[in-house]
């Protein structure tokens, strides 16, 4: 799916319509206004999105993009699965990591068999 080397979840400030602004404005103007961003991810989340393969939910100020073959999804109970996986899991454990590592400036997050936070 998507970008080889890309992991989700994915916790980012940016929106979907944030996602779609960026591929408007091409890599070159994407990159000079956010340098330290990734085209190629935006394009391949896009993309998944589009396939349906990725899911998006608002967390705060940020959005958390997930792989939906990663999460178990019965439809009788609607997204409050993923509502529970979302506080549960990873909201804790990237709180022990901010609250362990205050100065990072980005973190990495890993959904296999449990949540890995990284710097």
């Amino acid at each position: 799916m998507g970008l080889v080397g890309v992991t989700y979840p994915l916790l980012v400030e940016l929106s979907p319509d944030d996602l779609i602004e960026g591929y408007k404005m091409g890599a070159e103007e994407w990159t000079s206004q956010y340098p330290k961003g990734n085209y190629e991810l935006l394009i391949a989340t896009l993309k998944s999105m589009c396939k349906k393969e990725v899911v998006v939910t608002r967390e705060g100020n940020n959005f958390i993009y997930f792989n939906i073959n990663n999460i178990p999804y019965q439809p009788e109970y609607g997204a409050r699965p993923i509502n529970r996986l979302i506080r549960r899991d990873i909201l804790s454990e990237v709180s022990k990591y901010l609250l362990e590592n205050p100065n990072v400036e980005s973190i990495n997050i890993k959904y296999d068999n449990g949540v890995i936070v990284s710097g």
